[in-house]
């Protein structure tokens, strides 16, 4: 460093001193905000302080402006405005109040970070003292997503001040016209007017799309072109948005999007506007069991509002009847229902060392099949209706402590398929949730920085092809069968007053993320019948995800045996291999999470 280089950091550290030893009251005294504001007439671009300051007799004001933390210029006391000097600060009253103002030699860079500091002091050395980031008279508040847009990305422009003056109203105005003018210069070049990234925070990223249109919000004059800016409705709201309606779906969740507008936008824009989003919530394509997260009933989790699961078979075969034998043709149909219209709660992310309530106020599980209850069956023909609560409690979210215990606690009417044998219980299941035996797909990450915001969250994206989980689970159920309008097994009876024990687990298999075999054995002891006490139930299940119908229903075809019995134990054992197709759908879904 030359003696000249010190000599000016020795003098911009004194000047810089003694603005803040001038200060007699603090910033915080100041009732008004001060701005500094960078506005463009024409080809000159000028830096304009409004200090909200009234200017006393005598006054001084010293000002420093630097880009980035180098300095550029500094004066000790601010001369008049007389004219519109280049690289000069320069002082005038607006309204009482003082102005500094500083005219640039050339329009600012998009890496530029400039930054004014500013006191005002009276004779007695007392005033006020102020360092301030530059900004426009705008909010360029993009990108982000609206409803409204549809599948695209939203640019604001929008004034700072709640309020506008004459003069920031001629300026707005003014703006207003250059920004309508770049926008019918790119009218029938859309793709060209701007370079959208779009970075998922959770998923491989699908490619960077095209804005294939844009649309204006104020409505666009119709007897202009159709995408004219209405300056009028524009002023009053005091708000542009711009939609660029884009090409390819943008990702669910977690994303990160970044849009450089092109082709000499007005200055307000001429930067990288990179924000982190949350895209609208889709049905997720069942990638991995969702076992180890999911309110459970019985072994089956409400993974969403509604599950449906459907079989038909038809087949001819050799009837007895009155003596004779004859081929008839026998269709049988199967239905898999989970309703669930409230699943309160369950999108909350996990707290460590605490107590989570999840809720399902109200829920439907049915597998009922056609054909009489009491003879062959493709299912178990049972119905549930019912309140669940269930209580996590998650030791930590690091790796290596995600253990997690559940408590289920919930009140059922179980009854067969036509309600001739119902019972009403209540049932306590807990289930220990061990990390090193639950390590599906979905937790299977590969962590890195984000490109677009490096200082947001990491992208994570699932990796690998295989998953498994393994959860054990012990639960009671205890209740009373209020209605038995069918015989009970052959050879058993039952006592009315249900007690039972439950001992089981929960497999999943995630072979690749297209391919998951999953499986639940359940062994019942029951105590409402001194013979036959034990009953067991198991279903396997192989499926394979077709893809999502749209973003709130995700579909798959499924193979499965099932063999077994559960509650209310009145239809004869299922037996059954079964190859049908399921529909997910969370039909309540709301959109962007924000």
């Amino acid at each position: 460093m030359d003696n000249h280089s010190r000599s000016r950091l020795f003098r911009l550290s004194l000047l810089t001193l003694t603005l803040i030893m001038r200060v007699a009251y603090a910033a915080a005294q100041d009732p008004d905000k001060p701005l500094a504001l960078l506005r463009q007439t024409g080809a000159n671009y000028k830096i304009r302080v409004q200090t909200n300051a009234p200017f006393t007799a005598g006054a001084r004001v010293s000002a420093v402006l630097s880009n980035k933390s180098n300095l550029i210029t500094w004066v000790e006391n601010v001369a008049d405005c007389a004219g519109e000097a280049l690289n000069q600060f320069c002082k005038e009253l607006d309204n009482g109040r003082v102005v500094i103002n500083y005219r640039l030699p050339a329009k600012p860079q998009a890496s530029d970070k400039f930054k004014v500091t500013f006191a005002i002091s009276d004779q007695s050395g007392r005033g006020s003292f102020r360092s301030i980031d530059l900004i426009t008279d705008f909010k360029p508040g993009g990108p982000r997503i609206d409803n409204v847009c549809g599948n695209g990305l939203i640019v604001e422009f929008q004034t700072d001040n709640n309020s506008l003056t004459e003069a920031e109203t001629n300026y707005y105005r003014t703006r207003l016209l250059e920004l309508n003018k770049w926008l019918k210069d790119n009218e029938s070049e859309p793709s060209r007017m701007a370079i959208v990234h779009v970075e998922p925070l959770s998923e491989p990223s699908p490619g960077d799309p095209i804005v294939r249109d844009f649309s204006v919000d104020p409505a666009a004059d119709p007897q202009q072109s159709s995408h004219a800016l209405d300056v009028e409705a524009a002023l009053d709201s005091q708000r542009v948005l711009i939609c660029l309606k884009l090409n390819e779906t943008l990702p669910n969740g977690k994303f990160n999007a970044q849009v450089v507008l092109q082709k000499n936008p007005p200055f307000e824009f001429d930067r990288p506007l990179s924000k982190a989003l949350v895209g609208r919530k889709a049905t997720a394509v069942p990638i991995a069991s969702k076992v180890a997260d999911e309110n459970k009933l019985g072994l089956r989790a409400f993974d969403n509002n509604l599950e449906v699961g459907m079989l038909f078979t038809s087949s001819v075969k050799d009837v007895k009847a009155n003596n004779r034998t004859t081929r008839q043709r026998q269709s049988r149909g199967a239905l898999d229902l989970r309703f669930a219209p409230l699943l309160r709660d369950r999108t909350n992310p996990p707290q460590a060392k605490t107590w989570q309530l999840f809720r399902t106020p109200l829920f439907l599980d049915a597998k009922v099949s056609t054909g009489k209850v009491s003879e062959e069956s493709l299912s178990l023909n049972r119905v549930l209706i019912g309140t669940e609560f269930n209580f996590r409690y998650v030791e930590g979210t690091k790796k290596g402590e995600r253990n997690k215990y559940v408590i289920t606690v919930r009140g059922t009417n179980a009854s067969d398929r036509d309600f001739k044998v119902a019972e009403a219980k209540g049932e306590f299941e807990f289930r220990p949730i061990f990390e090193m035996f639950n390590q599906p797909l979905r937790i299977q990450h590969k962590s890195s920085r984000s490109v677009l915001i490096p200082d947001g969250p990491p992208v994570e994206v699932a990796s690998g092809f295989f998953g498994y989980q393994i959860q054990p689970f012990i639960g009671v159920e205890a209740g009373r069968v209020y209605r038995r309008r069918r015989a009970t097994f052959r050879n058993e009876e039952q006592s009315r007053t249900v007690r039972r024990l439950l001992l089981g687990a929960d497999l999943a298999f995630n072979l690749t993320p297209r391919l998951n075999i999953t499986m639940t054995d359940i062994f019942f002891v029951r105590g409402e019948t001194p013979a036959h006490r034990s009953r067991n139930y198991f279903i396997g299940t192989v499926e394979a995800p077709l893809g999502n119908i749209n973003r709130n229903a995700a579909q798959s075809v499924f193979f499965s045996f099932e063999r077994g019995d559960q509650p209310p134990f009145v239809s004869p054992s299922v037996n059954a291999i079964k190859f049908g197709y399921r529909v997910r759908s969370d039909f309540f879904s709301t959109g962007s999470a924000r």
